[in-house]
């Protein structure tokens, strides 16, 4: 089933619950789609309720626009600015077949960071930069604390293909703005990854 949702426009460094006019939004002037960036360790999508869920998520800083150009997005970032964020959000079936938002009971970063704690149903991650790498890289744990089927994705709906989608932006005024659209290995016919606590 299609579930249809809308969410802010997050950009780095802004307040997760502030959405910008589009008077405030710089120039978008490039687009990339890369997809299966993230992925669940394993592939794993069977859990116990005290087993920790990983994300590890690896950003190439150079990457290729819809356009054919190549393009490093660490040009498009502020010199201060050492990371790349995203969000995630977890959901879960209601009852009349449309998904609800579920809480994060635990969320903890390995490499990079994340923020949880009085949102929702979201997650903040933070990708650090490593240079011998060339590329942004974070592996967050987390939890959830009941029993069912659960979905976790982007929170970006794409209307054109139906899918939700991550949606990563390196930001600096200056030089306008790079969407980067991925997803998680292995997601369903939504763009979203089902996976059961039990």
């Amino acid at each position: 089933m299609l579930r249809n949702l809308i969410f802010c426009l997050i950009i780095l460094g802004a307040s997760p619950f502030q959405c910008s006019s589009d008077e405030d939004e710089p120039e978008i002037i490039a687009t990339v789609n890369k997809p299966h960036l993230l992925n669940i360790e394993g592939n794993q999508n069977v859990f116990s309720v005290d087993e920790e869920i990983i994300i590890n998520t690896k950003i190439p800083n150079v990457v290729t626009s819809e356009n054919n150009e190549n393009l490093t997005l660490t040009d498009y970032m502020d010199e201060s600015t050492a990371s790349l964020s995203y969000w995630l959000y977890v959901y879960k079936d209601r009852a009349d077949g449309e998904l609800q938002g579920m809480p994060i009971a635990f969320a903890q970063a390995e490499i990079g960071d994340v923020s949880y704690e009085g949102l929702d149903h979201g997650m903040s991650i933070s990708n650090i930069f490593v240079q011998e790498e060339n590329a942004f890289i974070s592996q967050v744990k987390f939890k959830v604390s009941e029993l069912g089927t659960y979905y976790i994705g982007g929170g970006y709906y794409d209307g054109y293909t139906g899918l939700q989608k991550v949606k990563i932006i390196p930001y600096n005024g200056s030089n306008g703005q790079v969407r980067v659209f991925t997803s998680i290995v292995d997601t369903n016919e939504n763009g979203l990854y089902e996976f059961t606590i039990e």
